[in-house]
């Protein structure tokens, strides 16, 4: 049976993370980011073409003042609060095997029965897209990220057997790759 193994963290973190978040949130599904900045750009419209009142000034204060409330605070709160309050297990480094069937991850660190305290396993059926963003490349199951490689644990001058494997296994007609 062919089979490639390797060891990495189960999640991404910090940097890393955030990136992968904001790229989840606003351009893989760039629908928040239509909604947020549509808004700001009609009221430059409507301040070019001259329609201002009193009221309207609040109302474009208020469409520029939310996507800047976004970005610049509830988006690197709500990242920060969830590196600080995410499961250990994310954190933890596992070993991933990819074989003929699917995925397989599991933790060397144990729960308290004495299992390992991640072990999960996605048949290569199960997916509908893998990307590769900020040298991650992750495989979703609809708008669920299901698996999460770091490229750079991947054994040295193996990436491309890697690439390969995941183009070979994964149902390319229901499996769409971004890379």
């Amino acid at each position: 049976m062919d089979t490639l193994t390797f060891k990495s963290q189960l999640k991404a973190s910090g940097t890393d993370y955030k990136n992968i978040v904001f790229w989840n949130r606003f351009f893989k599904n760039p629908t928040e980011l239509i909604l947020t900045w549509v808004p700001a750009v009609l009221t430059i419209v409507a301040l070019v073409n001259g329609f201002l009142s009193g009221f309207l000034a609040i109302v474009y204060a208020i469409c520029w003042f939310y996507p800047i409330f976004i970005f610049a605070y509830q988006f690197p709160t709500s990242i920060k609060y969830h590196l600080e309050h995410r499961p250990k297990t994310e954190d933890m480094l596992c070993t991933f095997e990819l074989s003929e069937e699917g995925v397989k991850i599991t933790s060397d660190e144990t729960d308290e029965n004495g299992a390992p305290a991640v072990n999960e396993y996605f048949e290569w059926k199960t997916f509908t897209a893998s990307y590769l963003k900020s040298g991650y490349y992750m495989f979703f199951e609809g708008n669920k990220m299901l698996v999460m490689m770091k490229e750079a644990d991947f054994p040295a001058g193996k990436k491309a057997d890697f690439i390969k494997f995941f183009r070979d296994h994964a149902d390319g007609n229901k499996c769409r790759f971004y890379y």
